[in-house]
């Protein structure tokens, strides 16, 4: 694998590894090592580590390295914390707003739920899986028209889909998503914000109850 600079896919490259495993927590990225596999030289590749760094993907250790972000359940807590509190505060607005119709959530979901559980281990594949899943929340927040909102969202999309992946994928946690899903979206057509927010909440806990960090 070749690259010509960041933007060339290196941070992609890096931010799927982690999310995925490849790189373990803990684990120290080692530059040359990375810059020898893919053929890309130094500069490029402290600009990926501080991006990365930006979404606490990794954590730079001054004069012993960069090393991948260990995984711990005070730190996954908070992150659903913080994605509650988005996701129900989009609500809000929408409920000031008068929004009750959400397509591009429909659509989201409606594509998720064509999805095939993956097979293959591939983590571009399964990564591209794990976006899909979580589209359903991004559609959600963006769907406030609000872009502090969604930047806030976005923010915590790469830990969220880091500790997402820390449990398979399968037919029965798909269809319980998408109940949910469906579940919310029937709320806030009908004007029942309050009880939107619930579930939004039930989902969350129960999302929290299936990683497998403890």
């Amino acid at each position: 694998m070749e690259f010509t600079g960041v933007k060339d896919g290196m941070v992609e490259y890096l931010r799927v590894h982690i999310i995925n495993g490849t790189f373990a927590p803990g684990q120290k990225l080692n530059e040359i090592e990375l810059g020898n596999r893919l053929n890309i030289s130094r500069a490029p590749l402290r600009e990926a580590f501080r991006l990365l760094e930006n979404e606490q993907l990794v954590k730079s250790v001054p004069r012993k390295g960069c090393y991948v972000k260990e995984l711990s359940l005070e730190d996954c807590k908070e992150i659903f914390q913080v994605r509650e509190m988005i996701e129900c505060f989009a609500v809000d607005i929408f409920r000031t707003k008068g929004i009750t119709e959400l397509p591009e959530v429909i659509a989201a979901m409606e594509k998720t739920a064509q999805l095939p559980i993956p097979k293959s281990t591939d983590p571009f594949e399964k990564y591209e899986h794990l976006k899909a899943i979580l589209s359903f929340h991004v559609k959600l927040v963006e769907s406030a028209a609000n872009s502090w909102l969604s930047y806030c969202f976005q923010s915590i999309f790469s830990c969220l889909a880091r500790y997402r992946s820390t449990y398979e994928p399968s037919a029965g946690l798909s269809m319980h998503s998408s109940k949910d899903h469906e579940g919310v979206v029937k709320l806030i057509k009908e004007q029942k914000y309050n009880e939107a927010k619930d579930l939004l909440r039930s989902h969350n806990q129960w999302a929290f109850s299936l990683l497998e960090i403890r």
